[in-house]
């Protein structure tokens, strides 16, 4: 199978689309994945795909942006896990 970005290994083949992961990517071969991540982090061409496609994400410049990014996505309340009780079986 060709990659639709036309990258010499295609990330879609190898990130499954669950939606559920973050993604950090700044060229022409993060286009096609980054349609599948739950949150886009893009600079570069990247960025600039994102914002012609209408794709959401957070541009960067570099990681210690990233990091304090998510850091702050992490501890808001809205993020915290929700606990729930398990039957227990016999």
């Amino acid at each position: 199978a060709s990659c639709t970005a036309g990258a010499g290994v295609c990330k879609c083949a190898q990130v499954r689309p669950s939606g559920n992961h973050v993604y950090i990517g700044d060229g022409r071969s993060d286009f096609c994945v980054s349609h599948e991540a739950l949150l886009v982090f893009a600079k570069a061409k990247l960025a600039d795909y994102c914002r012609a496609n209408c794709l959401p994400f957070i541009p960067y410049s570099g990681f210690a942006e990233i990091q304090a990014s998510v850091a702050t996505i992490l501890s808001s309340p809205s993020r915290q896990p929700v606990v729930q009780a398990v039957a227990k079986t016999a």
